[in-house]
């Protein structure tokens, strides 16, 4: 480690690897395949993983998967460091991208509404056709 560094560490502040983010490009496949082998559970925040610097960006699709990720920061960036042989500071970023999921009705009368606002005529076709009434 350059003596800079040593001094910057000794007076309490954190060391960046100037040459964090080209190791980690170079070694990103290796890295992502490291954390999943050990981690499977994280599969899903690994689709989208992008690098700037010494900070590496997941997205969670869930809340209980931030959670997780939160809990296993330091962690994951052992085994990024360790893989990619970055020295220094690395920053694990998660970032939450949770999808809405519409519900569809359950009552009777509400999945009829559903269907009439989908296609008006689809309903009066199946009405005349089955001969059905509400």
């Amino acid at each position: 480690m350059p003596r800079s560094a040593q001094l910057s560490i000794d007076e309490g502040q954190s060391y960046v690897d100037p040459q964090s983010e080209s190791k980690l490009l170079a070694h990103k496949q290796q890295l992502i395949d490291q954390v999943l082998k050990l981690h499977p559970r994280f599969n899903a925040a690994f689709h989208q993983v992008s690098i700037s610097g010494n900070v590496i960006t997941v997205e969670a699709p869930t809340i209980a998967l931030e959670s997780d990720l939160n809990n296993s920061r330091a962690e994951i960036c052992e085994i990024i460091a360790g893989v990619a042989g970055v020295e220094g500071q690395l920053e694990l970023k998660v970032v939450l991208n949770e999808v809405e999921v519409k519900l569809l009705p359950v009552k009777i009368e509400d999945r009829y509404q559903f269907i009439e606002d989908i296609n008006p005529e689809g309903v009066k076709f199946f009405i005349e056709k089955f001969d059905l009434t509400l």
